[in-house]
């Protein structure tokens, strides 16, 4: 990701994150507002379903599961290939083996109870943002201010298109809220986690796109398909690619864990207001 913002503006590709967060920030407030008002489970079909009728509700809670299915195929395919940099045959032999037991497992763990698939996410979550807070503490002593300067020229267009690639790493309040039935205090916890959850994930992904750029510099485009294993490279080493590779395949099996928890709540919401 930060190869790619930085792809047409260098280190003026920070401008695209204040960008993209307001416009984020300006979504989240309305599902916040929404979701303090809404409180049941199916989050985004639920809210719709409220504001416009049955039959929106109806086309917002088949696109939703229609549209988890095929990006969990795509996240389950990317975990895959990452754990085959430890385990060459889990991205080829044993590839279907490994989909079944990730999606059998994580099914079940959501089976016995939301809890459990709840406890998983959080486990996750902890595990993906150790090794990149890592890398923001001991990286902020190796940047190079030089690499920081804007000298690459650019137009309004190269600013849109690198906001618009990075709007993909804000997506989740729609499954978050998915479940938000089951939440102690709904109409407070849903505002306030999703604002203050937001902010965090944008300080942090600021903080990671200035370490890249201060540390790899003009040298960023040559690692564009894996910038930050890079960078955790020259801090830490062979260690620093294994830490940031764990990271990565943590990071997707917290996806789809989350993923797995929404589905059922938008299409158990949607079976209990008759809309199927």
């Amino acid at each position: 990701m930060p190869a790619l913002v930085a792809e047409h503006l260098g280190a003026a590709a920070i401008i695209c994150f204040f960008i993209c967060g307001l416009l984020i920030f300006l979504i989240a407030m309305c599902f916040a507002e929404v979701g303090s008002k809404v409180t049941g489970n199916g989050g985004t079909y639920a809210y719709i379903e409220a504001a416009f009728g049955p039959f929106a509700g109806f086309l917002a809670n088949n696109i939703f599961w229609l549209s988890c299915c095929l990006s969990d195929a795509a996240v389950a395919n990317g975990l895959s290939k990452t754990l085959s940099y430890f385990f060459p045959l889990l991205d080829s032999t044993f590839r279907p083996l490994l989909f079944l037991l990730i999606f059998g497992g994580l099914a079940l763990i959501n089976i016995r109870g939301a809890k459990g698939g709840v406890n998983v996410m959080i486990m996750a979550t902890f595990a993906k943002l150790i090794p990149l807070v890592l890398l923001v503490v001991f990286g902020l002593s190796h940047i190079s201010a030089a690499n920081l300067q804007w000298t690459n020229s650019f137009t309004f267009n190269d600013i849109g298109s690198s906001t618009l690639i990075l709007f993909f790493a804000f997506l989740g309040i729609e499954n978050a809220v998915a479940n938000s039935g089951e939440f102690k205090n709904p109409s407070k916890v849903v505002p306030l986690g999703i604002l203050s959850g937001l902010t965090f994930v944008l300080l942090l992904y600021i903080c990671i796109q200035l370490i890249t750029q201060g540390i790899l510099g003009t040298q960023l485009f040559l690692f564009k398909d894996a910038p930050l294993a890079e960078v955790s490279k020259r801090l830490f080493a062979y260690t620093g690619i294994i830490m940031i590779t764990i990271g990565a395949a943590v990071s997707m099996l917290g996806s789809l864990s989350g993923s797995i928890l929404a589905i059922p709540r938008a299409l158990f919401a949607g079976a209990k207001d008759g809309i199927f």
